[in-house]
């Protein structure tokens, strides 16, 4: 599984992230201010976004993150290569 450095972006509060399991639709995302970082954010993936997601809460693989708008499939390639 590919681990990706992020950061999570909700008004004035930015928080780095861990992000897994990136997908189209959505990921995982480990971070460790998660009450400051729900419902819609901004997601960077690396150098790449910001990316609009929301937030559904979390379980103990981390906070599941859905993008607004599905991910190119070229930008998933990216980070698995």
């Amino acid at each position: 599984m590919t681990t990706i450095f992020g950061e999570c972006v909700s008004g004035a509060v930015r928080a780095p992230v861990m992000i897994s399991q990136l997908g189209t639709a959505e990921c995982m995302l480990a971070l460790d201010r998660r009450a400051e970082l729900e419902g819609e954010l901004e997601l960077w993936i690396g150098a790449m976004g910001p990316f609009s997601i929301t937030t559904d809460g979390s379980d103990a693989l981390g906070v599941t993150a859905r993008f607004r708008t599905p991910l190119e499939p070229a930008i998933i390639n990216h980070f698995n290569a």
